[in-house]
């Protein structure tokens, strides 16, 4: 069937790509290492290690590569639920450089020590319909781009020389991210081997942050006062009434954001898949307070803070699948994740940030994905044999000036192999999978099911 003319399908490509102007994300540290979603969708992708986008051959191709659509041609029901858990890891205690321990206190550690904190979120992660048919497909569907908790304790590390050391403020942090998309994709099949998609979705975006700051007194030169609970090289105090400053972030906000794929498969034994997606822009507001212990309790800063706009990043990729057996499939993506647009007019919440803002950045992602699917179709109950890996390179928010104790609390990450694997049983009309994707940092448990009418 024809699921759509080329000047309307021309039309919405145009609304799918226009971007606006991106702006950036806030310094606040507990941002700094927040985890997305990109990953495509459906427990048979996760266990692929995400390499899907020259298969695309399921529900679940509504965001994952819409051209994957016009594959289809019956109706398949969609449903994803995924469990995350997230490992926070900041810079909690020592001294950068290791040289310059003093010794008082508990300035006793050579270097940086880092600190996790564990969080979890469960839910729906993905649903969608789709209708199929000879010539082309379309389909509705709700994806969560984004379900991210995450907090932060610090202490308070040390930076500088041993003669003139500097101390980060301590700080406790909460933050919670939701990005969730409703939207609609359609796929022509022009050629025989080639298909063309478009899908277009109404993001809803919300951001809750609460950082509050810790007083520590500074150095009288005495190194026992100054070792005592709240002084400069001793103990945090994270009692109420010892509270600093608060940052807070907050944003609700929606916007109409796309995607559009190709995949062209020549022969049987192969197939080719790339896709475009632009992420949305979400406005929010970050506040500076005067806590308790601050010069004017309850004042807001104005120097810091204000209105900014979040931008979820854009992402392109490419993939390649190999078919050497009708019961075996290795596949291969690559993707670039533009995380840099998050720093973009960076919104500074930090009193040491001033001025420092084009000194924040975060590198772009090169994503490498691998996966392989072996089919025991000849079993009484077909059941798919899935592993797969992929690279996350580091892409946390860091600083690159002078300041030393910013240099200490926004210093640069590690990339993050991770390792995938899981199992699909075809019962009747039905499939269901299930995946485990797990690194240092995010463990992913993912449960789906397609039923075919």
């Amino acid at each position: 069937m024809q699921v759509c003319r080329a000047p309307l399908f021309a039309a919405l490509a145009l609304v799918a790509v226009a971007a606006t102007p991106a702006r950036g994300q806030s310094n606040d540290e507990i941002q700094s290492a927040l985890q997305w979603n990109l990953s495509t969708p459906g427990a048979r992708s996760l266990a692929l290690g995400g390499a899907f986008l020259a298969l695309a051959d399921d529900a679940t191709a509504a965001y994952a590569n819409p051209a994957g659509l016009a594959q289809l041609q019956r109706p398949e029901l969609s449903v994803e639920g995924r469990s995350w858990d997230f490992t926070s890891r900041f810079a909690d205690r020592g001294h950068q450089p290791a040289t310059g321990v003093t010794g008082i206190g508990v300035d006793t550690v050579d270097g940086l020590q880092l600190a996790d904190r564990h969080d979890r979120s469960a839910g729906v992660s993905f649903a969608s319909y789709v209708q199929g048919g000879r010539r082309g497909a379309w389909a509705l569907y709700r994806h969560q781009v984004a379900d991210f908790e995450a907090s932060l304790v610090s202490h308070g590390p040390f930076a500088g020389p041993r003669d003139a050391p500097a101390r980060a403020v301590p700080a406790r942090s909460r933050l919670g991210l939701t990005i969730e998309s409703w939207g609609a994709a359609a796929a022509l099949r022009p050629r025989a081997e080639l298909s063309l998609g478009l899908a277009l979705s109404w993001q809803r975006f919300r951001l809750r942050s609460h950082t509050d700051r810790f007083d520590r007194r500074e150095r009288t030169g005495d190194p026992i006062v100054d070792g005592l609970t709240g002084g400069f090289f001793g103990p945090a105090d994270f009692l109420p009434e010892n509270v600093l400053n608060v940052q807070t972030l907050e944003g609700t906000d929606d916007d109409l954001t796309g995607s559009l794929g190709v995949l062209w498969r020549p022969v049987t034994a192969w197939s080719f898949g790339a896709v475009y997606r632009r992420g949305g822009d979400f406005g929010f507001e970050a506040r500076f307070v005067q806590g308790p212990a601050g010069d004017d309790p309850g004042a807001v800063e104005p120097s810091v803070g204000g209105a900014g706009v979040f931008h979820a990043p854009d992402s392109y990729g490419a993939g390649v699948a190999w078919r050497p057996r009708d019961d075996l499939v290795i596949a291969f993506d690559w993707d670039r994740v533009r995380y840099s647009m998050l720093a973009d007019d960076l919104v500074n919440v930090l009193l040491a940030g001033r001025g420092e803002e084009r000194f924040f950045t975060i590198a772009d992602a090169d994503e490498l994905h691998l996966g392989a699917e072996y089919q025991a179709v000849a079993w009484r109950v077909p059941v798919a044999f899935r592993l797969g890996a992929w690279r996350d390179p580091d892409h946390r928010l860091r600083y690159g000036g002078r300041n030393p104790v910013l240099r200490a609390r926004f210093a640069a990450g590690e990339d993050q192999l991770h390792w995938s694997g899981g199992l699909g049983v075809v019962l009747g009309r039905a499939q269901v999978d299930v995946a485990l994707d797990a690194s240092d940092l995010v463990d992913t448990l993912s449960l789906s099911t397609v039923a075919r009418f």
